[in-house]
């Protein structure tokens, strides 16, 4: 028997060496497994940060250079009539809405503070038999025209809506076109009640 026990003790702590050093291995694989799925979930919570942090710039960025553009304005608020000889620019002196200070209501002019595209759109009237021709100029180039010929005596006025791309610090204004009937010149009217000359102009699409 004590022969017996002395030929099984070798197998049964070679065994016993063999089990610790497999579970001590898989132990180590384990831990190591862990710790890179750790290491890796930390890494990819670094790179998640750093996106939404890239995003949140350029969403303050973005709302910040897109501010709105915009101006609306009239000759006058009170009834009254003026004429301009032809290619003279109509200053509307009385500004409502001018979202940025880009328009000019001494002289007329607007001055766009970017790239893009705008919109215009302007309302010319007269009245007694007299005329109103205007047109929409954009770096001394003619866009769209809006005017009215009346013939009856009364008022009437002509509108005119255009898109048109401009380049930072481009200039546009309205003003009167080449057109003359003998010794008259263009003649604007305003009545408080009914008609009224406007300009206005609006960032659509900015670059």
């Amino acid at each position: 028997m004590t022969s017996l026990i002395r030929q099984l003790c070798p197998w049964f702590l070679l065994t016993f060496l063999a089990f610790t050093t497999c579970a001590i291995s898989i132990q180590n694989k384990t831990e190591k497994t862990i710790e890179q799925r750790i290491s890796a979930i930390e890494n990819y919570m670094q790179i998640f940060e750093s996106r939404i942090q890239d995003l949140n710039d350029s969403t303050y960025k973005g709302s910040f250079e897109s501010k709105p553009v915009m101006f609306y304005a009239t000759t006058k608020t009170t009834s009254h009539s003026f004429n301009l000889e032809k290619k003279s620019i109509v200053v509307f002196g009385n500004v409502i809405m001018n979202t940025g200070d880009h328009y000019n209501n001494f002289n007329g002019i607007f001055v766009s503070p970017k790239s893009g595209i705008y919109l215009f759109s302007w309302t010319i009237c007269t009245n007694g038999n007299n005329f109103a021709f205007t047109e929409l100029v954009v770096q001394n180039t003619s866009i769209s025209n809006a005017g009215e010929f009346e013939s009856n005596g009364y008022y009437d006025c002509g509108s005119m809506t255009a898109l048109y791309k401009m380049n930072k610090d481009d200039h546009a204004w309205i003003r009167t076109t080449d057109y003359n009937s003998g010794s008259k010149t263009h003649h604007f009217y305003t009545n408080k009640d009914a008609t009224s000359n406007t300009f206005l102009g609006i960032l659509v699409y900015g670059d």
